[in-house]
């Protein structure tokens, strides 16, 4: 069984690799059962990818969702397409609920577990077409989650990861804890530690990065990683990408040195 959370994360992946979509996070969530959309720059419009589910349209504000999409793209009408996700059947009741709700010309729904995609409205045909296209595999809306393919384009976030998980795994053994990290090892290892970088140890930006100070600590940091990372990653292609995070994470720990005397990590 596909999780929600995975199946929007494909479909966003390829439509990037594929399409020439970008990603966009908004800041509303009501109805929806993501924050990420998907948006393809048309000659003339943006057709703007909204993700939904048979639970939460219900409280979807169509209105208020098209008009602070299109704030966010100004210059060009949109074209407001919703892709609604269901795990069950569906019948010809929920079909009506659209119809009686002004959106089901502009919405989809997909079978997530078996990839189907199950109704589409008239007004749906582009971004139907650009999701059903992806090469080699035009019977499933995506590639498979495990395709050699898939996984080689998140190579930089997947051994980021892995650095980080062997740099807590070497705090663990030092500190005598899986779940708590001892200050001093951090210290020892390369965390933030104002004093010492006012003595020329400026390597600390960076190694900071690498450090956690405990179990939660790591396992919230990866989570976040591997959620945003490979959509970035595919975007902004590995080279940018490294340049993003290593700027980011020196530019965090420079901040903690300036405004924080405390030692800081991660």
């Amino acid at each position: 069984m596909i999780g929600i959370d995975n199946f929007i994360k494909g479909i966003i992946e390829k439509l990037m690799s594929t399409n020439n979509y970008n990603v966009m996070e908004i800041n509303t969530n009501t109805g929806l059962e993501s924050n990420w959309i998907a948006v393809k720059d048309k000659e003339d419009f943006y057709n703007v990818l909204i993700f939904s589910s048979n639970f939460a349209i219900k409280n979807l504000d169509k209105e208020y969702i098209e008009e602070y999409i299109k704030s966010l793209l100004a210059d060009k009408p949109i074209n407001l397409n919703i892709a609604i996700l269901m795990d069950e059947e569906i019948d010809g009741s929920f079909i009506s609920s659209l119809d009686s709700n002004l959106i089901k010309d502009i919405s989809f729904i997909v079978d997530y577990n078996n990839r189907n995609i199950v109704y589409a409205g008239e007004g749906t045909r582009s971004i139907v077409e650009d999701i059903v296209s992806v090469p080699e595999q035009r019977e499933n809306i995506y590639y498979n989650e495990n395709d050699a393919n898939s996984n080689k384009k998140a190579t930089i976030t997947k051994i980021i990861i892995g650095i980080n998980i062997f740099m807590y795994l070497i705090t663990a053994f030092l500190s005598g804890s899986i779940f708590t990290s001892d200050i001093k090892v951090l210290i020892f290892l390369g965390a933030k530690v104002n004093s010492f970088i006012n003595n020329g140890e400026y390597y600390r930006l960076i190694t900071a990065m690498f450090l956690h100070g405990g179990l939660i600590h790591l396992a919230l940091n990866m989570y976040a990683l591997n959620a945003i990372g490979p959509l970035v990653e595919i975007y902004f292609g590995k080279v940018k990408y490294l340049i993003i995070y290593f700027i980011s994470g020196i530019l965090s720990s420079y901040f903690s040195y300036l405004f924080s005397s405390s030692v800081s990590i991660g």
